[in-house]
C-alpha cells in the first residue's frame, strides 16, 4: 500500500495521539487505589434482624439487605465470592440477592 505524504502524516498523528491516550489511561490506572471493602463489626452483624429458616439439610438464619449495616455485609460478601466465615458463622448471599444467610460453624 502506497501512501502519499498527507496520509502518512495523518497516520503518524493518529499513532501519536493514541500513544498519548494510552499513557494517560495507564497513569490513571497506576495512581488509582482499589476501593477498600469495609469489614462488618460483630455488634452490627449481630444487630441485624435474623429470621430462622428451615433448609433442606438444616436450619439457618436470613436477613434482608436493607439498611447500611446489611449493605456493608453484602458488599463484603461480594468482595469475597459471596461467602465468608465471620464471628463463628458461615455467611453467604442467598440465591435471592436481596437476602443474606448465615449458619453457625
Amino acid at each position: 500500500m502506497k501512501l502519499d505524504s498527507k496520509q502518512l502524516e495523518g497516520f503518524v498523528l493518529l499513532r501519536d495521539g493514541l500513544s498519548m491516550a494510552a499513557d494517560g489511561i495507564n497513569k490513571i490506572v497506576e495512581t488509582t487505589e482499589p476501593k477498600e471493602t469495609q469489614k462488618p463489626t460483630e455488634a452490627k452483624f449481630n444487630g441485624l434482624k435474623w429470621i430462622m429458616t428451615q433448609g433442606k439439610k438444616a436450619p439457618y438464619e436470613q436477613t434482608a439487605v436493607h439498611g447500611e449495616d446489611a449493605h456493608i455485609l453484602y458488599e463484603y460478601l461480594k468482595a469475597h465470592n459471596n461467602f465468608c466465615e465471620l464471628f463463628g458463622y458461615k455467611i453467604w448471599i442467598d440465591r435471592n440477592p436481596n437476602l443474606i444467610d448465615r449458619r453457625k460453624k
